[in-house]
This record gives C-alpha cells, sequence and structure tokens, in this order.
C-alpha cells in the first residue's frame, strides 16, 4: 500500500562463498561474507562527517487507506521490513509535522534530509502527524499521496513510528547502518560483532535480523 522507488544509496549483494545463518531468499546474486564487507568499508559513503554526505531523493506513493490503517493501530508495534520501508514511513511522519508547522496547501511535497534536525519547541505526536496529512489528502480530493524525500535517519533522529525493524547487515560506514544505529544506539555493534563471529552473509540477499530498540 505505500510504494519507494529507489534512486540511491542501496546496496547490491556480491559474489560470496556459502555461510551459516538464515538466509534471506529473493532472486538475485549471492551475499558477501560480513569479513569481506568489512574490508571495503568506505564503498558506499566515503564522506568523513555526515554533513558531507548529500542523501539522494527517493520518490513515495503512499496511498491514503494506509495512513488511515496506521492511525488506527498506532498503539501497536509497527515494523516495517527493510530500511527502505523504514524510511517511507519515518517520512510520512515528517511530512506530516511539514502540514501543521507550514499549512496545508496543495504543493510539491519534498522532505529535505535535514529537516527533522531543526530546533523545535515541541515535536507533533505521531497521531497529530497522521492526521494532518489525513487532512491535507481530503482537503484536496486526493487518494493518494505523492512526495519525495531525501530523509537522513541518524543518531540523533527522533524515530516516531517504527518500533522495530527487520533489514539485512549492511555495509559499514553506509547511511543505512547509521539508520540501524538511529533505532537501536550501540547495541547495532554487539548485533554486528555476533554476525561476524557466526558467518552471516552481510547486504541485500545476505541474513536478516530483527532490532527491537
Amino acid at each position: 500500500e505505500a510504494e519507494h522507488h529507489r534512486q540511491g544509496d542501496g546496496q547490491n549483494a556480491q559474489p560470496a562463498q556459502s555461510a551459516h545463518g538464515h538466509h534471506g531468499g529473493g532472486e538475485g546474486p549471492a551475499a558477501q561474507p560480513g569479513k569481506d564487507c568489512l574490508e571495503q568499508q568506505g564503498q558506499h559513503r566515503r564522506d568523513h562527517h555526515i554533513g558531507e554526505h548529500e542523501m539522494h531523493s527517493e520518490s513515495i506513493i503512499i496511498r491514503k487507506k494506509f495512513i488511515e490503517n496506521l492511525l488506527h493501530n498506532i498503539d501497536r508495534t509497527i515494523i516495517p521490513v527493510g530500511t527502505t520501508s523504514m524510511r517511507t514511513i519515518e517520512s510520512l511522519y515528517w511530512i506530516g509535522v511539514m502540514m501543521i508547522e507550514q499549512g496545508i496547501e496543495e504543493r510539491n511535497i519534498h522532505v529535505n534530509q535535514w529537516f527533522p534536525y531543526q530546533d523545535r519547541e515541541h515535536l507533533p505526536t505521531a497521531e497529530e502527524s497522521l492526521m494532518a496529512t489525513l487532512k491535507y489528502l481530503e482537503t484536496h480530493n486526493l487518494d493518494v499521496l505523492h512526495a519525495t524525500t531525501a530523509l537522513m535517519i541518524a543518531p540523533s533522529c527522533p524515530i516516531m513510528l517504527s518500533k522495530a525493524l527487520i533489514t539485512n547487515f549492511h555495509q559499514p560506514k553506509s547511511t543505512l547502518l547509521l539508520l540501524v544505529c538511529a533505532l537501536i544506539g550501540k547495541r547495532w555493534e554487539k548485533a554486528y560483532a555476533y554476525a561476524l563471529a557466526h558467518g552471516f552473509r552481510f547486504l541485500s540477499y545476505g541474513d536478516s535480523c530483527l532490532f527491537i530498540p
């Protein structure tokens, strides 16, 4: 019910020998062993500081019914499957914040990568944000929300809708690993150490994990 058209910052799987662990399904090349992956750290995000990295913009398409379903289940545990799904629903929260702060006139909606990091005295709740977005859709007689996002989810970025995450093991110094760190904090190091010690495979078609804050 929500689509996210990726334009960058993904991780393609790379050939590897077989490894122990619970392997993710899907078509495509095999994943890469974690130790080999560590030897190539910095391949995707070479900037020395987060502030120097420019996120690629991605298109998101979210149906009104999906937002209504999220609102109806706001008190339940929402677990996105994959970093793309998490980035989509977290962008949805910030779109609602944008509606609250900037009004609901019809426009091209874009979430800037640094929008969540602006100084605010008060952050709307997830419920308030979703209701603001629904009001925008209803006001303009829209059944689907079209937007773009360059949201960077890194430590200190508030996580407002995602209560956990199912994802693969990502490359060091990548924005995807920053996202995981934003959700679970320093515990990502323990999880990755375990994956390395037990021969888990990294990248898109490798092993996956349920991360719970």
